[in-house]
């Protein structure tokens, strides 16, 4: 099989799109493209474990797939694991590793790992205070296309 025609399929299933909404069905087919080396199967799994869309909740099973899914070269999966690690989600509250998983979503090209590792620099946030260090990864962000820096509230356009 091939996991990002897995994944593709979950979305319809997912979005009604050609098919009868199904997010049971989605949530089978995202984990089958996960197993299929697919990252972003794993993630939108967790998603769903995590809000208990389709799914019965269980927001460890969620971290445990967002594990995988930045294992897999997902880069949301590190990024939405260390928000759960910042705010003690489903693990440990844990700033230190937080920080960790945001640089490594970043370095996986998600401008918004870079800029929420910046901005916790910025604060003080599980690292010391480094103004000079939070503009290097600010502008890492805007390099990578995440276009807003001024929120942090953490409101991202996903699509980068």
């Amino acid at each position: 099989g091939d996991g990002r025609g897995y994944f593709n399929l979950a979305l319809n299933y997912r979005d009604g799109v050609g098919v009868t909404r199904d997010i049971a069905k989605a949530n089978e087919l995202f984990l089958k493209a996960g197993g299929h080396g697919e990252g972003a199967g794993y993630c939108n799994l967790a998603f769903n474990y995590q809000t208990g869309e389709g799914i019965t909740q269980d927001v460890t099973k969620a971290d445990e797939l967002f594990l995988k899914a930045g294992d897999l070269g997902d880069g949301f999966g590190y990024f939405f694991l260390g928000l759960n690690y910042a705010s003690g989600e489903g693990v440990t509250k844990d700033l230190v590793k937080a920080n960790e998983l945001f640089l490594k979503a970043g370095n996986l090209g998600k401008g918004m790992g870079y800029y929420k590792l910046g901005y916790n620099y910025a604060n003080g946030i599980g690292v010391t205070k480094d103004v000079a260090k939070a503009n290097e990864l600010f502008k890492k962000a805007a390099d990578l296309g995440f276009r807003d820096t001024r929120q942090p509230n953490m409101e991202y356009d996903t699509a980068k």
